[in-house]
C-alpha cells in the first residue's frame, strides 16, 4: 500500500500582549500621634501657684501637668502614669528626674479624676501633688537644677486618645479662678489682717489649748550609751544589735527590734543613722503583733521611701530623692503617723519633710501599735532614737 504522506506547516504563535492591570492605591491610615503630644498657655508667667485638669488616660498612657515651664521647655511636672502611679517629676533638657511619687488611689483610670501640682518658693521650691483634692505626694527640690524663676503651665502625654478637661491655673491659696476676689484688696485689707481676725476668737484657748493635745511629747527616747545590748526596753525580732554609745546591726539579711510596752497611733519616730550607701536602715511605727507596720526607709542609694508591710508584701507608699549628700555620715530621718481612713503619713531628713502620703486602702494599719527599727546588713548604726506624741517634727 502506498504511503499517504501529510504536510504539516509549522507557523510560529506571536505572543499577544499582556496589558498590565491598573493597581488601586490602598488607603494610609494615618498612625495615632505619639510619643509626645504637648501644649503649653501663652502669655503666662508665674512661680508660686498651681494647675489642675481632669483627666482620663485609660490606663494606657502618662498623662502630664506642667508648671513653671521655660521657653527652654525645662519645667515640674505632675505626672499620671498608666499603671496608676503619680509622680512629681523635673525636666531638664532632656533628663527626667523622679522627685517623688505614691500610688494615685485612682480606683478606674477610664473615669474622670482631677489631678493638680502646687510650686511655691525657692531653695528649696516646695512641690505638692493632688488627686480629687487630696494630696497625695510633698517633696522639696534644692537641687543645683532646681527651677527656681516662673514659667507657663501646659499639659503633655505620650498617646493619641488621651483627654484633658477644665484646665485651670491659680495663684496659691486661691480659691476661685484668680481674679481680685482671691488676690486684690479683699484678701489684704482690714477683713482679713483686722481685730476680727487676729483677736481673742481666733488665738484664744480654744484654738491653742486641750483640743488640739498641746506641744508633743517625749513617750520614748534612748541613746544606747551602754555596751550591754538594746536590754529590757527593747525586743529583739530578729537578727542580733550591739551598743556602744549608739546601736548597731551585728547580723543579715535582716536586723529588726521593737520598743517594749508602747502602744501609740499618732506620733512620730526618729533617729540618727548611717547605712554606708549599701543597706536599707528603717523606722517603724503603729508596728502590731503580726509586724504590720509603717516605715520611713532610707535606702542604699539615697532614696527615701514610705513604706506599708503587710505580712511579707511591702507597698511603697512614696519615694522622694533624700538629699543627703553622703550616705557615710550622720543623718536624722524621721516618720510620723497620724489619723486614720486616711491615714496621713510624713516623711522628713534633718528635720526638712521629704514625703507626704495618705493611705486609705483596704490595708492601712489605722489602730496604735510599737515603734522600731530594722536594717538588712550587720554594721548599719542608729543614735538618739526618739518617739513622741503627734505634732513633732
Amino acid at each position: 500500500m502506498p504511503v499517504r504522506q501529510t504536510r504539516v506547516r509549522l507557523t510560529q504563535v506571536r505572543p499577544m500582549p499582556v496589558r498590565p492591570m491598573p493597581v488601586r492605591p490602598m488607603p494610609v491610615r494615618p498612625m495615632p500621634a505619639r510619643p509626645s503630644n504637648q501644649a503649653a498657655v501663652q502669655g503666662l508667667s508665674c512661680a508660686d501657684c498651681s494647675v489642675s485638669a481632669q483627666v482620663m488616660n485609660s490606663g494606657a498612657a502618662v498623662a502630664e501637668l506642667d508648671l513653671r515651664q521655660q521657653a527652654s521647655n525645662d519645667r515640674y511636672d505632675v505626672a499620671l502614669l498608666a499603671n496608676g502611679t503619680l509622680q512629681i517629676r523635673r525636666h531638664n533638657g532632656a533628663s527626667i528626674t523622679v522627685l517623688g511619687q505614691a500610688p494615685s488611689g485612682i480606683a478606674d483610670l477610664s473615669n474622670w479624676a482631677t489631678i493638680s501640682l502646687s510650686v511655691s518658693g525657692a531653695n528649696p521650691v516646695r512641690l505638692v501633688a493632688s488627686v480629687n483634692g487630696t494630696a497625695k505626694l510633698s517633696v522639696s527640690d534644692s537641687s543645683a537644677s532646681a527651677i527656681a524663676g516662673p514659667g507657663t503651665a501646659g499639659m503633655w502625654t505620650d498617646l493619641a486618645g488621651v483627654i484633658f478637661d477644665d484646665f485651670t491655673v491659680m495663684t496659691n491659696g486661691a480659691s476661685g479662678g484668680g481674679g481680685s476676689p482671691d488676690g486684690g484688696t479683699p484678701d489684704a485689707g482690714p477683713p482679713d489682717a483686722g481685730p476680727p481676725d487676729a483677736g481673742p476668737p481666733d488665738a484664744g484657748p480654744p484654738d491653742a489649748g486641750p483640743p488640739d493635745a498641746g506641744p508633743p511629747a517625749v513617750i520614748f527616747s534612748d541613746a544606747f550609751n551602754r555596751t550591754t545590748g538594746l536590754g529590757s526596753s527593747w525586743r529583739i525580732m530578729s537578727g542580733a544589735w550591739l551598743t556602744s554609745t549608739r546601736a548597731q546591726s551585728d547580723a543579715h539579711p535582716s536586723n529588726q527590734a521593737a520598743v517594749q510596752n508602747l502602744s501609740c497611733a499618732d506620733c512620730s519616730v526618729s533617729a540618727q543613722v548611717v547605712n554606708f550607701g549599701a543597706a536599707v536602715a528603717e523606722l517603724d511605727l503603729r508596728q502590731q503583733p503580726s509586724n504590720d507596720r509603717y516605715d520611713v526607709a532610707l535606702l542604699a542609694n539615697g532614696t527615701l521611701q514610705i513604706r506599708r508591710h503587710n505580712g511579707t508584701t511591702i507597698t511603697v507608699l512614696g519615694s522622694a530623692p533624700s538629699g543627703i549628700a553622703d550616705l557615710t555620715t550622720w543623718a536624722t530621718i524621721s516618720l510620723s503617723a497620724t489619723g486614720a481612713n486616711p491615714v496621713r503619713l510624713v516623711a522628713s531628713v534633718n528635720g526638712a519633710a521629704k514625703i507626704t502620703a495618705s493611705d486609705s486602702s483596704a490595708s492601712a494599719i489605722a489602730g496604735a501599735g510599737t515603734a522600731g527599727m530594722w536594717t538588712d546588713l550587720a554594721g548599719v548604726i542608729f543614735d538618739d532614737f526618739t518617739v513622741t506624741t503627734a505634732g513633732s517634727p
